[in-house]
């Protein structure tokens, strides 16, 4: 049966995975995968012809099955509704809606003299609440809350 070992000590392969059988001191390679790319849901693999590539055990680790790692390319958000971002006094409010979540970042503009940077002030995800989340930017866009408020306010909700 073939496992998942990951290369070490090997100049240019330390750290990418293969699967392969155990024979004599080497294992031969059935498959070379690099768990730092992904294309889509699943990890970059290059199948190997039989026989072709043999490493010496020395230069293996046996690795867990790494199709754990392999990623879903669903959203856990949920479809994707609109997002939006609009300036109130001193900050800007960049939010994310989403059927399942509400994604709000607060930010300002600082001027360090020779540029503007943005300093991130607040940035939460809500999930069961993200209704009252929304609730609360409204209530800012309509001018029902004080912009200094609403950092306070989300702050007070991931808490609930």
């Amino acid at each position: 049966m073939s496992k998942t070992y990951k290369i070490v000590n090997i100049p240019g392969l330390s750290g990418l995975h293969v699967v392969g059988d155990f024979k004599g001191n080497y294992v031969h390679i059935k498959e070379l995968i690099n768990v730092g790319i992904v294309i889509g849901d699943r990890l970059l693999r290059y199948p190997i012809p039989d026989e072709a590539v043999a490493i010496s055990e020395q230069f293996l680790e046996e690795v867990d099955n790494i199709t754990a790692r392999e990623f879903s390319a669903e959203n856990p958000y949920g479809e994707y509704k609109y997002e939006g971002h609009f300036e109130k006094d001193q900050l800007t409010i960049a939010h994310a809606v989403y059927e399942k979540a509400i994604s709000i970042t607060i930010y300002e503009d600082v001027d360090e003299g020779t540029h503007v940077s943005q300093k991130t002030l607040y940035t939460g995800n809500f999930f069961d609440n993200r209704h009252e989340a929304a609730e609360i930017i409204d209530e800012l866009l309509h001018g029902q809350m004080d912009s200094d408020d609403i950092i306070f306010e989300l702050k007070n909700l991931e808490g609930k």
